[in-house]
């Protein structure tokens, strides 16, 4: 086996052990019929097997040729033998680009399992360009990481040490057929203008200039976990706020970022909101930052005490307690119209003062569906309920809310 065979065999091979990739997991391939992930699929299947190696073709549809591309794929991966599955992408409105890589992204960590691995053919090449055009555009360095969490497996990229001349030369090797994307040879995109100006003209007086490029000590996202960010926390900057929106699986622009760090900022801002993607926002509330979805407000209805019931804000369940609401006994629930009050604890208080003592945030307050006895608020789910409305051995009401994204 040559040099070259190994090298590529070998980074497949690498990178699964990396993350302790098990015996029964599957290793999904990225393919797109490109050059770079026909040769990651041909490595794929030689290291584990039509039984543990899967391909995902995402047909974003933004080309005339994109259902002869998937086509292309269905029949390349049929004459490997190797199961494929194929997925057509719901674009957000904006830029493509970035709309093309959420789609994938949510498509893929929905897709791969507990223990899977998801492979991309990124490679040296990508990395240099991707430095490049950080260090021209303005943009904070962050590095291509070999491998991260994703869903509830792993991605990972095992040609990051591989330029593409490698994995063209294994390709005429093999014998393998591929797709060429005519939009990759649009030198008006920056990249583009990168890839097939720049880095040839660079390597045409420094030949190893890609490989440099590529070891340069390049801080990688930092990871964090899908929970709310401390806008108090240690160097909280570009990195820290992408790293946080990963963990969501949420790719942000530029743009967005900057609106986010201009309201944290803003001594007149008292508050955060920054549309991120569709439905979802990024807020603010006592110096953290939360994923939200959009809400509505609560439509009235008829329920019983004991009776389940929810919307796409969130749902309603019971609970017996020692003191409650009675079985059976009928209420009417419905959205917050401002100056409510409850009694409880011996205390009359306000829906706002309560609010604000229990520290729940303003898409909650909103969102929260309230439970009435006639005119009388007599229960906020998982808050409070009111002493006139108990009895011995009742039932509490609570609410599991769907708006915060986890």
């Amino acid at each position: 086996m040559s040099k070259l065979k190994r090298s590529v065999y070998a980074s497949v091979s690498e990178v699964a052990a990396s993350v302790d990739m098990q015996s029964d997991s599957c290793f999904w391939v990225a393919y797109s019929g490109g050059l770079d992930s026909t040769v990651l699929l041909k490595a794929a299947l030689e290291v584990f097997g039509p039984t543990r190696c899967k391909a995902v073709h995402v047909n974003h549809g933004l080309s005339e040729k994109a259902d002869d591309w998937q086509s292309h794929c269905q029949k390349v991966a049929s004459e490997m033998d190797l199961p494929i599955e194929v997925f057509r992408a719901e674009l957000e409105v904006g830029n493509e680009e970035l709309a093309g890589r959420r789609s994938r992204y949510g498509i893929w960590s929905q897709l791969i399992k507990d223990g899977d691995v998801l492979a991309t053919a990124h490679h040296a090449d990508d990395v240099a360009e991707t430095r490049l055009w950080q260090l021209f555009s303005g943009r904070s360095p962050i590095g291509i990481p070999a491998n991260r969490p994703l869903g509830e497996g792993m991605l990972v990229r095992p040609f990051l040490d591989l330029e593409r001349k490698e994995l063209a030369l294994f390709a005429r090797r093999h014998h393998l057929s591929w797709i060429e994307d005519d939009s990759n040879l649009d030198e008006t995109y920056d990249r583009n203008w990168i890839r097939h100006k720049l880095l040839p003209f660079v390597g045409s007086r420094f030949s190893d200039a890609v490989q440099h490029l590529t070891r340069l000590d390049w801080p990688e996202l930092p990871l964090r976990e899908a929970e709310p960010l401390d806008l108090d926390c240690i160097g909280l900057d570009e990195r820290t706020l992408r790293g946080w929106l990963w963990a969501y699986g949420i790719v942000p622009t530029k743009g967005q970022l900057t609106e986010v760090f201009r309201q944290i900022e803003s001594p007149g801002t008292r508050s955060v909101r920054v549309r991120i993607r569709d439905q979802i926002s990024i807020r603010a509330y006592r110096r953290r930052l939360y994923i939200v979805r959009d809400y509505e407000r609560p439509d009235n209805a008829a329920i019983s005490v004991g009776m389940g019931w929810g919307d796409s804000n969130g749902t309603l369940t019971w609970v017996r307690q020692e003191t409650g609401i009675a079985l059976g006994y009928g209420l009417r629930l419905r959205s917050r119209q401002g100056g409510e009050r409850i009694t409880f604890g011996g205390k009359n208080r306000s829906l706002a003062e309560l609010y604000r003592s229990r520290g729940v945030a303003p898409w909650l307050r909103e969102s929260l569906p309230l439970l009435f006895d006639r005119q009388e608020l007599v229960a906020i789910p998982g808050l409070a309920l009111a002493d006139n409305a108990t009895i011995p051995s009742g039932w509490w009401p609570e609410w599991h809310c769907s708006i915060e994204v986890k």
